[in-house]
């Protein structure tokens, strides 16, 4: 499939900013080359542009966004999220985990970074190539101390059945970051 003429999510999404570009710059390409010389593999890298649903793994934030929780990238230079609902690059499975992962959350609450409250700061979503399965792990705003406490309380038990029940995901990590950075 080849991809649309523009881009629903640009600007202002930074994800891809090489969209519909013919080649790589001559440059670019000369340092991919070395790099596969110098690690003895070969150059799989096309030369055009780049097939419908070739990314398997995506790394997004969770924010408060018109109201809910959305997945996305931020801005360029800022943390203002954009939504990217149907990234015409990701596997269409990994889209099709957003909108599972964005329906569950409106029982859970998304990162809000003035207040530094909100259970869910971010996502990462990766296709297995063979199992064409979804792995997903989530980032949680708490403590490892606390983590074990929302286990106990339920809270992730709840959300890890939730996401389950959609048989979409063949498994399902929680990792803590209490930081106020990504």
């Amino acid at each position: 499939m080849n991809l649309r003429d523009a881009c629903e999510h640009r600007p202002p999404c930074p994800g891809c900013p090489r969209y519909r570009q013919e080649s790589l710059p001559s440059s670019g390409r000369m340092a991919l080359e070395k790099l596969a010389i110098e690690r003895g593999i070969s150059l799989v890298c096309p030369d055009g542009e780049l097939p419908q649903g070739y990314r398997h793994r995506a790394r997004l934030s969770i924010r408060q966004f018109a109201g809910r929780g959305r997945a996305g990238l931020f801005e360029a230079r800022s943390h203002q999220l954009i939504p990217i609902p149907q990234c015409e690059l990701h596997h269409p499975k990994i889209n099709q985990g957003i909108a599972v992962l964005e329906d569950v959350m409106t029982d859970f609450s998304a990162y809000d970074e003035a207040p530094h409250r909100g259970l869910l700061k971010g996502a990462q979503f990766v296709v297995g190539q063979q199992s064409q399965s979804i792995q997903i792990a989530l980032e949680v705003n708490a403590p490892p101390m606390e983590v074990s406490v929302l286990k106990g309380r339920g809270v992730l038990t709840d959300l890890a059945r939730r996401l389950q029940t959609t048989q979409m995901f063949e498994s399902l990590l929680f990792s803590h970051q209490t930081a106020r950075t990504n």
